[in-house]
């Protein structure tokens, strides 16, 4: 066992602000069929930073699963907050460590209270618990910023 040491950030509070969950069964005959409609169903997240004028911020994360409802089983919408503290005087704004934690270790905190409330949710359902995979955060950041990229050179 290793004793941690504790992140300068910190998660003061996570809410969920929407919720959508509904359940189509036609078309579903197995279990089979549901672990194949499970891997295929389309996912979507979005997600934005907002700063106050202190070391908090605000991250706001929205998971779509399957949400057009064009595949059986299970569509899901769920919009959370998260409110952080990082203490500037513990790290340098402009390092690595404090941009990284400041939005890739928070986008990903606020995506797992997301994870759980969705696994909690659809385990009460009629197909069973369905569980948001792994996602890559990086690849998430960088289509996040070209479409900055791009609305930026419309705009």
């Amino acid at each position: 066992m290793f004793e941690i040491k504790k992140s300068s950030l910190r998660l003061i509070e996570f809410f969920l602000l929407e919720n959508q969950f509904s359940v189509k069964s036609k078309g579903i005959s197995s279990a089979k069929d549901v672990e194949q409609f499970f891997d295929s169903y389309p996912i979507s997240i979005d997600f934005a930073h907002q700063d106050t004028e202190s070391d908090e911020f605000h991250v706001f994360v929205m998971v779509k699963v399957n949400n057009g409802k064009k595949i059986p089983g299970y569509s899901l919408l769920c919009n959370g907050m998260g409110i952080f503290e990082l203490p500037s005087d513990t790290i340098e704004k402009d390092s690595a460590v404090y941009k990284n934690l400041k939005l890739y270790s928070t986008v990903n905190m606020v995506i797992n209270h997301i994870r759980n409330i969705i696994s909690l949710q659809t385990a009460f359902g009629p197909h069973g618990r369905y569980n948001l995979p792994p996602i890559d955060i990086g690849d998430l950041f960088a289509q996040k910023a070209e479409k900055q990229k791009l609305k930026n050179k419309k705009g």
